[in-house]
């Protein structure tokens, strides 16, 4: 039986306005996230993966609804989300939850540990002693000591303030946490503690994961499947295991060429990538890709290509590939 999806994108655009002048009215619009579909699955981790500037963060954004799309659907367990009021929406919002990128700036610099976890246990209705004691077990679940709750942000490593981060995620008891570029500000030897931690407790919780990132290595380790996302569109998508062992996109082969992988073979490596990303306020006619493609021609100068599927759900955005 095909499990329901926890969180599913239908074509998805969300662009924004450029204002100039006086009267700021709008010149032009950053196209952010164009024709975006995917799906989150029950107890597994969809790896979203790209540059800089690719939209990764704005869809993000758009799930939690901080953001509303201008076209499209965003449905969790089957409801749309998108179109829901903030009110209609409230009782939802903790069973989405997020991890942000920088551990420092996510956390209140003048609550203690305790406080910080407290404030996300009062959603589930808790008395005081209940709370004092789950902020205990939160911080011993994600391998910190528990008679440090007293303390202040300033007081912990990057790699301890990135746990707590977790903790008061995970205080609500959701279902899905988004992880933007989590590791991406920690130094390797803690990226891969963080990366086995969030690895461990899904095992545990059968929680969901998002986890965005632009190092192909990190989210292959905890990816279920990966969406391989360039100039607000999704350029292939695909299990893990069939993303690693056969990349079909050029865009996808050329970011695992400038990854470093033990297993690579030498005689199958891809150039790495050459040129700078496209601006989002102009994005290439036709495939957006082919200013940096080394099988780009006139058709794919002027056509814009459509994601297809090639076998056993791999999804491919390039008419090259047969």
């Amino acid at each position: 039986m095909e499990q329901q999806a926890i969180l599913k994108a239908r074509k998805v655009r969300k662009y924004f306005p450029v204002r100039r002048g006086f009267l700021q009215k709008p010149v032009g619009w950053l196209q952010a996230v164009d024709d975006v579909s995917l799906e989150i699955l029950p107890g597994q981790t969809l790896g979203l993966v790209g540059e800089s500037g690719c939209g990764k963060s704005t869809l993000a954004r758009l799930f939690l609804k901080l953001l509303d799309p201008d076209q499209g659907e965003i449905l969790y367990r089957g409801r749309e989300i998108s179109g829901l009021s903030e009110r209609a929406f409230k009782p939802l919002r903790k069973e989405i939850q997020i991890i942000f990128q920088d551990p420092q700036g996510s956390l209140n610099p003048k609550m203690t540990i305790a406080s910080t976890l407290e404030d996300g246990l009062r959603v589930l209705g808790l008395p005081k002693k209940q709370r004092l004691e789950k902020s205990g077990d939160l911080l011993e679940r994600v391998g910190l000591d528990p008679e440090d709750r007293n303390r202040y942000p300033h007081e912990f490593s990057g790699g301890q303030r990135q746990r707590i981060g977790l903790a008061r995620a995970l205080s609500v008891e959701p279902e899905l946490i988004i992880c933007d570029e989590p590791v991406s500000a920690l130094d390797v030897s803690i990226q891969s503690k963080i990366i086995n931690l969030l690895y461990t407790l899904q095992k545990e919780l059968s929680v969901s994961y998002l986890f965005i990132s632009h190092d192909l290595n990190v989210v292959g380790y905890l990816s279920h499947q990966v969406a391989v996302m360039y100039l607000g569109q999704i350029m292939e998508y695909a299990s893990t295991e069939s993303i690693f062992a056969s990349p079909e996109h050029p865009y996808t082969r050329a970011l695992l060429a400038a990854t470093p992988r033990v297993e690579a073979d030498p005689e199958q490596e891809e150039e790495p990538l050459s040129g700078d990303v496209p601006s989002p306020l102009d994005p290439p006619k036709g495939c957006r890709f082919h200013t940096r493609c080394p099988l780009g021609d006139a058709e794919c100068r002027r056509d814009p290509m459509l994601l297809k599927r090639k076998h056993s759900g791999h999804l491919v955005r390039c008419r090259k590939v047969s």
